[in-house]
This record gives C-alpha cells, sequence and structure tokens, in this order.
C-alpha cells in the first residue's frame, strides 16, 4: 500500500504504525473530512478518475487544515509553518495557503 493512511469504509481507518503523532492527527482528521463530505456520494476510493480524486483530496485536506487552526490565533502567523508543525505536510500545507489565497480569503 502506497499510502499513510485510508479510509477502508465509512467506518474504519487503516493508518500505518510508527507514524508522528502529529501527522496521525492530520490523517485522522483528512479521512474525517472524506467521511463528512463524501458521505452521500458513495465513493470508492480507489479512484479511476485523477481529477475527481485530486478534487476530493483537496476537499479533505482543506477540512483537515481548517480544524486544526481553528482555535489558533493567526493573524500575525505563518501559516504554512503553523500547518507544519501540527502535522501538515508542507506540500499540502502550501496547496491550502494557495487555494485560500486565489479565493481572495484571508485568516
Amino acid at each position: 500500500m502506497n499510502t499513510d493512511a485510508m479510509l477502508i469504509n465509512m467506518n474504519t481507518l487503516f493508518m500505518k504504525k510508527d507514524l508522528d503523532i502529529s501527522y496521525q492527527n492530520f490523517l485522522i482528521l483528512h479521512e474525517l473530512g472524506h467521511r463528512i463530505l463524501h458521505y452521500d456520494q458513495n465513493i470508492n476510493f480507489n479512484f479511476s478518475i485523477r481529477i475527481k480524486k485530486n478534487k476530493l483530496e483537496r476537499e479533505a485536506n482543506t477540512f483537515a487544515c481548517l480544524f486544526l487552526l481553528k482555535d489558533e490565533e493567526i493573524s500575525n502567523t505563518n501559516i504554512i509553518n503553523l500547518l507544519t508543525t501540527k502535522g501538515v505536510p508542507e506540500n499540502i500545507a502550501f496547496q491550502f495557503f494557495d487555494d485560500l489565497y486565489s479565493k481572495g480569503i484571508t485568516i
């Protein structure tokens, strides 16, 4: 398996052993995002259409990032650094920031 975590079905989460606890928290929130945002879509997580996969993955990443930032005072904080300290991979933190910026959203 080429992934650190996977929602096996809507009630079962697989996660590799020995992952950093902060990264585990991000992964749990990411998979919870799939569960909450995509439950009604009856999604098979072995996607064959890359575009749909990217959209759904970005939505789950955004869910996890927003959840991790919900109690933070971030007006003068570097969001990318804050997210990476909370276990978010740097490329996902940058993507999250770029998505917000491109939509004109400021936190």
